[in-house]
């Protein structure tokens, strides 16, 4: 019987260290789910959305029309989550509102005044190139008509925006520029009825 207890007992020691050793190397998922969302949060822990169509924003069949057409097969596509590069201070300081802007890089309403409240704009990529410089933003104005179409044009182009966002406020659509270096830029965009164009005036914010 001592003998048998001798047994026994080695191999309790023996299940309980391989028990610890295997907890040992277990992620523990609950911390791992808290340590990601400590401190700023960053585009790579945002949800993806591959098109505007499939988030949602887009349902009416004249604006995914407008859409499909000028992705032109693929070459551009609506900014991702990854894309962007924004700096750490812009986080801290405007994180609710950044999160939800380069989640989702889409704003609508009536963006040329005309009294059309579905015109909406979106950040995109030219998925031919590599380089910064490969994002621009894109405005759809809603046509008057019934039977008419959406006009695309463009408000940005072949610039660096992985640092920008698009916002709205009483003042309509917005676009705002952060730098590593703490500069922030912000401009109210603005409609030339005689042209057909879009401008935006940057601005320091103090």
């Amino acid at each position: 019987m001592r003998l048998i207890s001798k047994e026994c007992s080695w191999v309790c020691v023996i299940m309980l260290l391989h028990w610890c050793c295997n907890a040992s190397h277990k992620p523990n998922q609950s911390v791992s789910r808290i340590e990601q969302n400590e401190g700023p949060q960053t585009s790579g822990d945002l949800p993806k959305h591959r098109d505007p169509i499939e988030a949602g924003y887009l349902n009416g069949p004249q604006t995914r029309e407008a859409w499909r057409f000028f992705e032109q097969g693929g070459r551009y596509r609506w900014a991702q989550r990854d894309d962007f590069r924004i700096p750490d201070w812009a986080i801290s300081a405007y994180r609710a509102d950044i999160i939800k802007s380069i989640e989702n890089p889409f704003e609508s309403g009536d963006i040329n005044h005309d009294g059309a409240y579905r015109d909406f704009a979106l950040i995109v990529v030219d998925t031919t190139r590599q380089d910064p410089e490969r994002f621009g933003i894109v405005i759809f104005n809603e046509p008057r008509r019934v039977d008419g179409k959406y006009q695309a044009h463009w408000l940005l182009r072949d610039k660096d925006l992985s640092g920008t966002v698009l916002d709205w406020s009483s003042g309509g659509l917005g676009v705002e520029q952060f730098f590593d270096d703490g500069l922030h830029l912000h401009c109210f965009v603005e409609w030339n009825t005689i042209n057909k164009t879009y401008t935006c005036k940057f601005v320091r914010v103090p």
